[in-house]
């Protein structure tokens, strides 16, 4: 086999260790099991954030994840970084109500990045919040 066929297959497999263990750090799981509670409310976030102000979104980011999980009518909450697109972060939320989604949202270790992801975003985010009427199945 070639070096530079080599080296590009090295370079491959250490960019995509990168990405899993990147992701690893803010992909922990579900705060509970969901089919232990109703889930009405899917939250799905897609956030396009400015190369330079990558570090203070993840700044921003870290500290609700524990916190959140905890809340009561969370059941999953999670951030995911699109590793065909750098800079590009997914949430995925799923809570058991509006009240308690609203609530998540007025904690004080999520309102700082609320306040502050329009100075971070390259392009406007796209967030939808889908009303379900139950879980059908998981795989």
């Amino acid at each position: 086999m070639k070096k530079s066929h080599l080296r590009l297959i090295i370079t491959f497999a250490l960019s995509i260790i990168f990405v899993f263990l990147t992701l690893g750090f803010y992909q922990t799981g579900l705060s509970e099991n969901p089919k232990d509670k109703e889930i009405t409310l899917v939250l799905a976030g897609k956030y396009k954030i400015k190369p330079e102000k990558r570090e203070r979104f993840l700044e921003l980011a870290k500290p609700g994840f524990e916190k959140t999980r905890k809340e009561p009518g969370n059941v999953s909450y999670n951030l995911y970084e699109k590793f065909d697109h750098p800079n590009t972060f997914l949430y995925f939320e799923e809570w058991v109500d509006r009240e308690a989604l609203n609530s998540h949202l007025k904690q004080p270790y999520i309102t700082p990045l609320i306040e502050e992801i329009p100075e971070l975003l390259a392009e406007e985010a796209e967030v939808r919040v889908y009303d379900i009427n139950k879980l059908s199945f998981g795989l």
